[in-house]
């Protein structure tokens, strides 16, 4: 579920700077010459991404580091829409 939801994560950081998505090879290469990203993104992106060993205190570590970004990123995005990430949920 990580792999999926740094797909989407990605999506969002592209769409946010008005950037073609970048094919998923170079989607990681090209997101870090994005203008506007979370705080310390190669740093947390690399948290989330590394898999250290399979065990609970590993998932908690990866997905703290994620919901970090996306806890920084989700008012920048309800901002730019003008619209509550409740409401983008009912949309969608």
């Amino acid at each position: 579920m990580f792999d999926q939801g740094l797909n989407y994560f990605f999506d969002m950081l592209f769409g946010l700077n008005n950037q073609l998505v970048a094919d998923m090879k170079w989607r990681y290469y090209c997101a870090k010459q994005l203008e506007r990203l979370p705080h310390n993104f190669q740093e947390r992106i690399k948290d989330t991404m590394i898999l250290h060993s399979v065990s609970m205190e590993e998932l908690e570590r990866r997905k703290k580091a994620f919901m970090d970004m996306w806890g920084e990123m989700k008012p920048i995005i309800e901002k730019e829409v003008k619209m509550s990430f409740e409401e983008m949920l009912q949309i969608v």
